[in-house]
């Protein structure tokens, strides 16, 4: 008996250590903004379990990048911040990542994108809890002229 309760603490353990890391390849970061500012376009950002973000992440360079979830990633906001503002005509997907509890108190809570040529794919995503106190909820698209795509 004594054997199996050491090997399930192990595991235990072992999932707790592990269980909140945004990545970009072999390298950890601190943070989701700390992953974006560092990556370069064409990057994939693995996110594992259960992060928070509370502040607001600009991507203004047009930098291509995939953000990818893994062992039920979470993305929690503190309900005070919009998660991402997309100002470069930028190439993004998520894919298999939940989005909770993220405000604004403008347009888009998650994504705010105002500019032309953005390309946005969301796959296998849920958006839970989120909300503004203007207008338009989780997701927005503003002040588009040229083909933006949100997929």
């Amino acid at each position: 008996m004594k054997q199996k309760f050491t090997l399930i603490a192990f595991v235990l353990f072992q999932t707790f250590l592990v269980a909140q890391t945004v990545k970009i390849g072999e390298t950890t970061y601190a943070s989701l903004s700390a992953a974006v500012t560092a990556a370069a376009t064409g990057n994939t950002i693995t996110i594992t379990g259960t992060i928070t973000q509370t502040a607001q992440i600009t991507i203004s360079d047009g930098k291509n990048l995939t953000f990818t979830g893994q062992s039920s990633a979470l993305i929690e906001g503190d309900n005070t911040n919009r998660l991402f503002s997309i100002t470069g005509a930028s190439t993004l997907t998520f894919t298999d990542i939940t989005f909770n509890s993220i405000s604004s108190s403008s347009q888009g809570s998650v994504l705010l994108t105002n500019n032309n040529g953005a390309d946005i794919t969301f796959t296998n995503c849920i958006f839970s809890s989120n909300t503004t106190t203007n207008a338009n909820g989780g997701l927005s698209l503003i002040h588009i002229s040229e083909p933006t795509r949100l997929r």
